[in-house]
């Protein structure tokens, strides 16, 4: 099944790991009924790196495909930037309610 967009991005954190080489990028929001799984970051795709430093990314998961209960649920993923450029700036997270950002 396709992914959506959820409905909206709460809160972001950014961590270095320790190799210092990978940053692990952690978004958590809420999806509008029961049964959304597999939710991830996806990295809009760039021509070339973003002139602001800032880094976008969709917040999706699979919606239910049978019966569901219309109830406000929460959903969070992580999403490991294993190459990080060096004008980054920040992190931008857009759901289909609204965007949410993390500069560092």
């Amino acid at each position: 099944m396709a992914k959506e967009k959820i409905f909206e991005v709460q809160d972001i954190s950014v961590i270095l790991e320790d190799n210092q080489s990978t940053l692990s990028i952690k978004a958590s929001g809420n999806v509008t009924s029961s049964g959304w799984k597999n939710p991830e970051l996806v990295s809009h795709s760039f021509e070339q790196p973003p002139p602001d430093g800032i880094y976008d990314f969709d917040i999706v998961a699979e919606p239910p495909s049978g019966i569901d209960l219309p109830v406000v649920m929460p959903i969070e993923t992580e999403y490991k930037l294993k190459q990080i450029p060096n004008n980054l700036k920040g992190i931008r997270i857009h759901a289909s309610k609204n965007v949410n950002e993390f500069i560092l």
